[in-house]
């Protein structure tokens, strides 16, 4: 599938779109610093679709924080699509998590603030994370660690399949209440629940969890 985009939201610039690149160049020749430059070119190359150019024009920015924070989600954004994730996944918000001491879960009910940092799976629920190995003991939960982004949590459900081959235990699925009918007419094999809503229901049930 191709990694094609209509417009850009360009940091002080607004939207980019083909046919405004001609004049963001100029408005940055003019008025803006040599990352402005190299970051609006880089979103042209992307937009035409010519992804190493795009690379090479985003890893020359230097400076501007805002711009570097974009040319790395970029980067990132070019590698996944490529297939690369051996970069781009140790950024990614929650591949870094680390789950808190486990504490009596409490209160009658129990919601995770945070999905992309499920803390209370652990603090309130007593859940251990699984990172791989030895299949866990019963029930695992599988815990989209994604906030407001379904294109994400439908790209890691093609992953579920792959999931059951090498760890042969029930699975229960966590995910965006907006797919919760979807994937359970999809993985009818697995236990689907809405992960913003209460999840205490699962202490006991599910001793371990993975992060998505």
């Amino acid at each position: 599938m191709p990694l094609r985009m209509d417009a850009i939201a360009i940091p002080g610039l607004g939207r980019l779109d083909a046919r405004g690149t001609a004049s963001a160049l100029r408005h940055c020749m003019a008025t803006g610093s040599a990352d402005s430059l190299r970051h609006v070119a880089a979103e042209a190359a992307f937009l035409a679709g010519d992804f190493d150019k795009a690379l090479a024009r985003y890893r020359g920015i230097r400076h501007d924080p805002a711009l570097l924070a974009r040319a790395r989600f970029m980067d990132d954004w070019i590698r996944f699509h490529r297939g690369d994730y051996s970069v781009g996944w140790p950024r990614y918000v929650g591949a870094d998590f680390e789950e808190p001491a486990v504490a009596s879960c409490h209160g009658a009910e129990v919601r995770v603030a945070d999905p992309r940092r499920p803390e209370e799976l652990a603090a309130q629920l007593g859940m251990r994370r699984w990172r791989g190995g030895e299949p866990p003991a019963g029930r695992l939960l599988v815990w989209f660690n994604f906030r407001d982004s379904l294109g994400g949590e439908i790209l890691v459900s093609r992953l579920i399949r792959s999931l059951q081959r090498d760890c042969p235990v029930p699975l229960v699925l966590a995910c965006s209440r907006r797919l919760v009918d979807i994937f359970r007419a999809t993985f009818t094999d697995c236990e689907v629940v809405d992960a913003a809503g209460d999840v205490r229901p699962l202490a006991g049930h599910c001793p371990r969890y993975v992060m998505a």
